[in-house]
């Protein structure tokens, strides 16, 4: 992937991270695909901006979301069956562990 500047100022950023990438690259490629794929999914989660912790969790910023919209012409907490309610619920607590775990680790 080549990353094009919009400024000249930036350039000198890109091409640290492009040489970055082409090094993450190579060391990727010398372990086995299970490693190489728990790897890359810990570097994405490692590159997420931090959580504030005095946010909202998952849950309640959808719950939040869905109580705030026009009942006539979007979505409602009360329109969504007892099965996508399961899942958001399901979703939402996995979401917030791992941020949480993602927190721990850091310290």
């Amino acid at each position: 992937m080549k990353i094009v500047s919009k400024s000249n100022a930036a350039a000198p950023v890109y091409t640290e991270l492009e040489n970055h990438v082409r090094s993450i690259k190579t060391l990727l490629n010398e372990l086995e695909p299970s490693e190489r794929l728990r790897y890359m999914n810990e570097l994405f989660v490692r590159l997420l901006p931090e959580r504030n912790n005095n946010t909202e969790s998952a849950q309640e910023k959808i719950i939040s979301r869905l109580r705030s919209t026009n009942a006539s012409s979007q979505l409602t907490l009360n329109a969504l069956s007892k099965e996508q309610q399961r899942l958001i619920n399901k979703l939402t607590s996995a979401t917030d562990r791992l941020h949480r775990e993602m927190n721990d680790d850091s310290i």
